[in-house]
């Protein structure tokens, strides 16, 4: 029996639309903040900052690590030796897990780059930090969600925030390195 094409082209029509533009709306916003960030927690050079707020982009990948051993200490699928089978949130726990360690990696260096450009103020360091913290936390979180109720696209908004993020910081970079 063929898949009707119906029902994906119009999650497609109405989803990505909204996708677009939340994130429009989100970026819109973020460059307008200035001042938010308590300016004890910027005092020093730009790689100061950089290094004090670069312990924030690590946070989801740790708790996503200790969800994982978590369920695996405590349930039956923890005997990988017994069990060959995953449950589905083992499985796209994982998946979310290897995508979370690439783009916090690509950011890292990105975020570590711009101190040593000074593309960034340190304000706006801090808060580049700040928005890969939420964005990979919300792809984990709709990447589950998602799962479960079969619309796996939910991830998108988590991950077009990492993706938007990074482009931004990488894009001041190479302005910055243009004009060395």
């Amino acid at each position: 029996m063929a898949k009707s094409i119906i029902a994906p082209l119009s999650r497609f029509v109405t989803f990505y639309p909204v996708l677009l533009l939340s994130q429009f709306l989100f970026f819109s916003y973020f460059y307008s903040l200035t001042d938010v960030i308590p300016r004890n927690y910027l005092k020093g050079t730009e790689l100061e900052v950089t290094l004090r707020f670069l312990f924030l982009v690590s946070i989801p990948v740790i708790l996503q690590v200790s969800s994982i051993m978590f369920f695996r200490a405590s349930t039956v699928f923890g005997d990988t030796l017994h069990n060959a089978e995953e449950p589905k949130y083992l499985t796209v726990s994982k998946m979310a897990l290897t995508n979370t360690a690439e783009q916090t990696l690509i950011f890292a260096l990105n975020i570590l780059a711009s101190a040593g450009l000074k593309s960034l103020t340190a304000e706006r360091i801090a808060l580049h930090c700040i928005v890969h913290l939420l964005s990979r936390v919300l792809f984990w979180l709709l990447y589950l969600i998602g799962a479960q109720v079969g619309f796996t696209p939910l991830r998108a908004f988590g991950f077009s925030m990492t993706l938007i993020n990074s482009t931004l910081v990488f894009y001041a970079n190479y302005v910055a390195f243009s004009k060395l």
